[in-house]
């Protein structure tokens, strides 16, 4: 879609992930504020630290896999103590 420079609406946001609700736009000031105010409860600087980590995706994907690997190799399988039936 967005290489084609379509449309999408509301639903179509919805539904692949670009948006995270859809409402009556006499809704929305409220739905915003509740939203404001939740992000001011969390602790101070993880929005940005979580914005920041987004925009360097290939970094994230490199580390998960990394880890994913660590995690591999210490906890490799053991199928000594299965018995056939």
């Amino acid at each position: 879609m967005f290489a084609l420079g379509g449309p999408l609406d509301a639903a179509a946001a919805l539904a692949c992930g670009l948006a995270n609700a859809v409402m009556a736009a006499a809704d929305l000031r409220a739905r915003a504020w509740q939203a404001a105010e939740a992000l001011t409860k969390r602790p101070a600087g993880s929005l940005s630290h979580a914005k920041a980590l987004m925009r360097e995706m290939d970094k994230i994907a490199a580390q998960m896999n990394r880890d994913s690997a660590l995690v591999a190799e210490r906890h490799k399988p053991d199928f000594t103590n299965l018995t056939s039936d």
